[in-house]
């Protein structure tokens, strides 16, 4: 019995550190982004990450273009 609760905390530790996921978006497209967004948005957990890779020389988004989410849970959305 004792093991268990020596064991106990890091089963815990161990289901929180698996449950992070990384959800990169294909390229620096807005429906790229968009996507990757709408899947982090599917199965949300706290600590996921959305990566979104540096846009070729050239490219830019221009004017009012925006992505939407809903986040309920702590998320990174990190650029290259």
């Amino acid at each position: 019995m004792r093991r268990l609760l020596l064991l106990l905390p890091l089963l815990l530790w161990a289901s929180i550190v698996s449950a992070q996921k990384n959800y990169p978006a294909a390229s620096c497209g807005l429906t790229d982004v968009q996507n990757a967004i709408n899947l982090e948005n599917a199965t949300p957990a706290d600590g996921d990450t959305i990566t979104i890779p540096a846009c070729p020389s050239g490219v830019a988004w221009t004017g009012s273009t925006a992505v939407t989410g809903s986040f309920t849970t702590n998320v990174t959305i990190q650029g290259a």
